[in-house]
Parts: C-alpha cells; structure tokens; sequence
C-alpha cells in the first residue's frame, strides 16, 4: 500500500470513528453521573458553599444547551423536545416598575454581626403555583427583570446558566465581565438594598446569580426524574 492509500485509509477510518454513536446506555449512565453532580453541588451550595452554583451552572450546559458543534445530552437522549420542565419563577408583570427577581428572594437574618439580607433560591417555596413548560419556552424566555441606566435587563435561564459556566468561572474565566454580569452583580441592577442601625443603605450580601441557577439546578432535578424513570424502564 502507497504512502497515499495509507494516509486516505487512515482518514477513513477516523471518520468512521467519529461516526459511532454512543449507546443509549452509555448516554444513560452520564446523565446519572451528571444528576448526581448536580445534587452534591446544591447540597454544598445549601451548606453555604454559594460558589457551587459555579459548577451546577456547567452541568446544565452540558444537560441543555445545544451549540453548532455540539448537542446536549438530553438532545443525544432525544428527552429534550419532549420533556415539560418545572418554571417556579415568580413572573415579570409589565406593569410593575420595580425589578423581578423571579427565581430567588430576599431572605433578612439577625445575628451576633448584626443583621443580613441575602438572595436565597426558592427551591419548593416559591410564591406562585409552580407551572409545567415546554423546554424552549422554559429556557429562553425572561424570567427576571433588572433595571440599568440604559433601561429594562430582561434576563432567561439561558443567560444565567452560560454566563457562569463560559465566563464566570464554571469551565471559563472571560478576561472582560459580561456587561450584564457586571451590571448585576457590581452595578446592583437588582436595586434591592438594606441599612444596619443608622448606616447608609446597601447591597445585599450575596450574589444573586448564583442564587437564580441554584434554583434553576432545583427545577432541572424536578424535571429529569420522569426521564430517568423511562430511561431505565
């Protein structure tokens, strides 16, 4: 065989390689794992270690989002289309002119330190009847409501989720801030703040975002189990 044939061979079996599709128990079997990353993370992040939401924010690319060079593995698992995914978000009312948290609240707490306010995630105490929706609806559509000096944020799921995981830290540290990022979690777009005894008003202690894909992660865990009552049927 010519140096030519073995290099055109060589190709050829590449990609049929890269053409062998993983089985559906292999699929199986990472979407275990990746649910089981999922609920450590929470666990810790319900310890206080706020910073897990970091890595819940990674395994829900990984679950959700689709790309041009990748699918997701519930697409892979073909569940996505045809999952309903639990929307406990508190929703955006037009005509309300203050901002919408939508997947957290403010929780004030007294202590030795004094007091603190800090976001905290619904989880299973969210303020409205939680709704069942189709996975587009659910991950695309604004779910908070922030206000910036150039107007109305408008913010989905999917923004939450993938600024963590790309730029803020989960797979990703962005050399420059999301604007949107920024204007949340520096510029407190939020507007919520409090005073202690006779100090001006500021901040909340925490980061929201962390605290609205904690809440995501919960709705995800919510969603999944009938998929993997099915997948191991």
């Amino acid at each position: 065989m010519s140096d030519r044939q073995q290099r055109r061979h060589r190709k050829a079996e590449r990609r049929e390689a890269a053409q062998l599709l993983r089985s559906h128990a292999d699929l199986a079997e990472h979407l275990r794992e990746q649910i089981g990353f999922i609920k450590r993370s929470a666990a810790a992040f319900d310890q206080g270690h706020e910073e897990e939401a970091k890595r819940i924010a990674v395994v829900l690319r990984v679950l959700l989002h689709d790309t041009q060079q990748s699918v997701s593995l519930l697409g892979q698992l073909r569940q996505l289309r045809i999952m309903s995914f639990l929307d406990t978000a508190d929703p955006i009312d037009p005509r309300n002119m203050l901002t919408t948290l939508g997947l957290c609240m403010v929780q004030m707490t007294t202590g030795g330190d004094g007091p603190s306010a800090r976001y905290v995630p619904y989880l299973g105490d969210a303020p409205r009847q939680p709704r069942w929706r189709p996975f587009d609806e659910w991950w695309m559509q604004p779910v908070s409501r922030a206000h910036t000096g150039s107007g109305n944020l408008d913010v989905s799921r999917r923004r939450y989720v993938l600024s963590l995981a790309d730029k803020e830290g989960g797979a990703h540290v962005d050399p420059d801030m999301d604007e949107f990022y920024r204007a949340i979690t520096r510029d407190n777009a939020m507007s919520w703040q409090y005073s202690t005894d006779h100090n001006p008003p500021k901040p909340l202690d925490n980061d929201p975002i962390l605290a609205m894909v904690r809440q995501i992660g919960y709705e995800v865990l919510e969603s999944i189990r009938p998929v993997t009552t099915r997948l191991s049927s």
